[in-house]
């Protein structure tokens, strides 16, 4: 079973979803905090009772009235497999709908319209549900019969012609009434079936699960809770040892401090989770479930669901990383993908879930006042995308979500300008993502307009795009004619800061000698401010191609064109003894946390052009 047509109407944040388009496997939905994620996987499980949208759109005055009918639709797709599973098994007579298109049809008419149903691979069912004043949804078929394989007679609005049959008594078959009914909808196969297929729908979100004991018993299905998960596993321990130790393995894929989760009687008729994180096996040593983190029992029960129920099942999982490390997050994504007769809907505003290989559909939730709205992508694109963008050294998810995309000179730029950034008040009113440039050399080329065109039209393709794309590079090696060039071709795009390159905004002596205290060649004699001016005195010339009279290290023109990232290399394997090398990433880093720190100001002209990239210029 999976959902593969939905719809919600004035629930929440939502004035109308539209219809959505769900596939088999793993289905990704993203967006940023408070966008309406939430509210679109509650529907999703389809329990949901009326909360209508408010905003300007459906409340314009405060004395306007709200539509308090909540709405559903929506399309469940299940195998012959399933269909005649649920028949066999159903204790009770379920309604055939009478095909209008056989003349005085008999018994063997019936059947033959009923076998040729469980023939067919899957079936569609479409269902419209409403709720008001905070009840339940309440199902009704729009169409009869709600798989629409064949026409049939509806003398009215809410009754069916239908045919009763059963199961024989040995459940090999099935037997016929003799005579036509008209039934209300609600007993039409396809409605009962609904119910089926709707109880395998399951949620999962940060609320702490109260599953580390239950009673003891001999059911081995997992309720939709999940709140029989001891007795599921103490079974399953007692009676499959080996399957018991795969899921063992599983669990241990996603916790590695995690060596073994088991069960034990905590009374005569209750049992309950423990979790062993020690290599010995000491139950001294054990903890109870409920003592363990909020994600644990969720990621316990969503592998039961995967490992051991054959019948495909919808598993929901809203904000995975609210409970769990990112890490945890691929790897559990990475196991159920391995359990394809499953479907899953997993929502984020976190992007690395769409790390995950086996993504089969993506889409995004905005908000813009009040109202979400959902934008779905095709995913042949976006994977034909992911391609072209890890030749460029960069992944869908380094920028997802993003209001602006920044390309920078690589991997140091990448790390220390959103920290320059987000030191500065109203820096989150964006989401900004830096991007590292695989080749900057690309932009040296003849053709680097189209190298540009190429980067622009993979961030700004019709997929995810952020509002504004930039490029902001170095100056060294390139002529004013060059950057001149450079930014005509950007159309207005390309940026350079305003000195040789990011290292010149790191020569401050106090943030050096800090550097320099780091390593071991130190610990007994520290570096001083006084030494590393000295050097920079002594030094600093030759790094500059202009001659600067009289010199100081404070000089702008200086700071502006000497060749700081050579100028900390030699000032470092001198100061050293040659005992250590300056690492560009790791040691602007440093150097970048420490002036962030200890003396912000010396930032502010990088700091105010950063801001300038991201604020919106007014005309």
């Amino acid at each position: 079973m999976r959902i593969k047509k939905f719809r919600v109407i004035n629930y929440k944040s939502f004035v109308d979803s539209d219809t959505l388009d769900f596939n088999q496997g793993i289905n990704v939905i993203v967006g940023k905090n408070n966008s309406g994620k939430t509210a679109l996987l509650e529907a999703l499980r389809m329990t949901i009772t009326s909360k209508p949208h408010r905003s300007k759109t459906t409340k314009p005055r405060p004395t306007s009235p709200l539509n308090p009918n909540t709405e559903v639709y929506a399309t469940l797709t299940a195998s012959k497999e399933e269909i005649y599973d649920f028949c066999l098994s159903y204790n009770d007579k379920l309604g055939l709908p009478v095909p209008s298109n056989i003349q005085n049809p008999t018994s063997q008419d019936y059947k033959s319209t009923l076998d040729l149903l469980l023939k067919t691979p899957e079936i569609d069912f479409s269902y419209h549900a409403s709720s008001k004043d905070g009840k339940a949804l309440s199902w009704i078929a729009d169409i009869a019969p709600t798989f629409n394989t064949y026409p049939m007679t509806i003398p009215n609005a809410s009754s069916v012609q239908q045919i009763y049959f059963k199961a024989n008594e040995d459940r090999t078959d099935f037997v016929f009434d003799q005579n036509i009914v008209i039934a209300g909808v609600g007993s039409e196969l396809g409605m009962r079936i609904a119910d089926q297929l709707r109880s395998k729908i399951y949620l999962f979100n940060a609320e702490r699960l109260n599953i580390g004991t239950s009673r003891l018993g001999i059911n081995k299905v997992l309720h939709s809770n999940a709140n029989n998960l001891p007795e599921v596993l103490h079974l399953l321990q007692s009676n499959r040892s080996s399957a018991f130790n795969q899921y063992n393995q599983l669990v241990s894929k996603v916790f590695p401090d995690i060596k073994r989760i088991g069960t034990r009687p905590s009374s005569s008729n209750d049992v309950m989770i423990y979790v062993q994180t020690s290599e010995e096996e000491r139950e001294d040593l054990n903890f109870d479930l409920s003592e363990c983190g909020t994600g644990v029992g969720q990621v316990l029960a969503m592998l039961y669901f995967a490992f051991f129920e054959e019948t495909p099942k919808t598993i929901i999982i809203d904000e995975p990383n609210s409970f769990l490390h990112p890490g945890a997050t691929k790897t559990l994504l990475s196991i159920l993908a391995d359990f394809p007769q499953h479907q899953y809907i997993v929502s984020s505003h976190a992007p690395e879930v769409f790390k995950t290989s086996n993504t089969t559909s993506l889409k995004m939730i905005s908000c813009v006042n009040g109202k979400s709205s959902v934008q779905e992508y095709d995913f042949n694109k976006v994977a034909d995308s992911k391609s072209c963008l890890l030749e460029l050294g960069v992944e869908l998810s380094d920028y997802l979500c993003s209001d602006h995309a920044i390309w920078v000179e690589g991997p140091t730029e990448k790390e220390c300008f959103p920290k320059i950034l987000k030191v500065n008040k109203g820096w989150m009113d964006y989401q900004v993502s830096f991007l590292s440039i695989k080749n900057t050399g690309d932009f040296e080329t003849p053709k680097s307009d189209l190298v540009i065109d190429l980067y622009h039209r993979m961030v700004n393709s019709n997929l995810l795009l952020p509002a504004k794309v930039e490029f902001v590079l170095d100056s060294e090696n390139k002529s004013d004619i060059h950057k001149a060039d450079l930014k005509r071709k950007g159309q207005g795009h390309v940026h350079f800061i305003g000195r040789r390159m990011f290292e010149n905004y790191l020569l401050h002596p106090l943030a050096i000698t800090s550097l320099l205290n780091s390593f071991d060649c130190f610990k007994v004699t520290n570096a001083t401010p006084q030494q590393i001016e000295q050097w920079l005195i002594e030094n600093g010339q030759k790094y500059c191609e202009v001659a600067i009279e009289p010199f100081s290290i404070s000089d702008k023109i200086w700071l502006e064109k000497v060749n700081g990232a050579k100028l900390l290399s030699k000032l470092v394997a001198d100061l050293t003894q040659a005992t250590e090398v300056y690492r560009k990433i790791p040691h602007g880093i440093f150097l970048t946390d420490w002036l962030l720190s200890n003396s912000r100001e010396y930032l502010n002209d990088l700091s105010d052009f950063l801001i300038s990239l991201v604020t919106p210029k007014i005309t």
